[in-house]
């Protein structure tokens, strides 16, 4: 009895003493950002960069206390493997992790200071951002911008359906309008065989 008093007293120490840390643990949140081979231009509308950076710039707002007290730095990598040779390669890569920090600043209005770059000659052509986060606020932001999504994508469902019975109120009454434009012409066609069968009357004169 008295071993298993020990044991769950052991048990209850150890997971007091662990949970804190489990609670407190960080995550890596990255961003990758593909680049055309042999090619600095930051084409944001291509492969997937879009969609990477209006992530990247919700996670930025969520955490922009955080970063620009320089407790969150953005970890910045830029590669490149696709030109003759290694010092190519490092300027390309120097620019295009530039070319993605640019954007940051002017979209996220935070500051050279914020970054940490390193750049590769190898691994391919892209830029990868990360930050390290807490993993409760990773999954904070994550149910937030899934309730946006749905937000959105309930609003559009909304606007959609309103629009289509718009048109079809619309339809309805141009066809009403030309039932009876067909009506009223047929009408007046009637009218104008019926007078044309009716004998004129003729004056007669002594």
């Amino acid at each position: 009895m008295s071993r298993k008093i020990t044991f769950l007293t052991l048990f209850l120490w150890l997971m007091t003493v662990t949970f804190p840390v489990i609670a407190q643990q960080k995550t890596d949140t990255t961003y990758t950002f593909r680049f055309v081979s042999q090619k600095d231009m930051f084409y944001v509308p291509w492969n997937g960069n879009d969609t990477e950076l209006a992530r990247l710039l919700e996670c930025i707002e969520n955490s922009k206390a955080t970063i620009f007290d320089g407790k969150l730095p953005l970890l910045v990598d830029g590669y490149c493997n696709s030109l003759g040779g290694e010092a190519e390669n490092l300027a390309t890569a120097k620019i295009r992790a530039n070319r993605v920090k640019s954007e940051l600043i002017t979209r996220a209005k935070i500051k050279e200071e914020n970054f940490i770059t390193h750049n590769h000659a190898t691994g391919g052509d892209f830029v990868i951002v990360r930050l390290t986060v807490p993993a409760k606020e990773t999954a904070a932001m994550d149910a937030e911008a899934e309730a946006r999504r749905r937000a959105e994508a309930e609003r559009l469902e909304t606007e959609t359906r309103a629009e289509q019975e718009r048109r079809a109120e619309e339809q309805r009454k141009a066809e009403e309008a030309r039932l009876a434009a067909e009506k009223a012409e047929a009408e007046k066609a009637a009218l104008q065989n019926t007078l044309a069968g009716t004998p004129s009357e003729t004056k007669i004169t002594n």
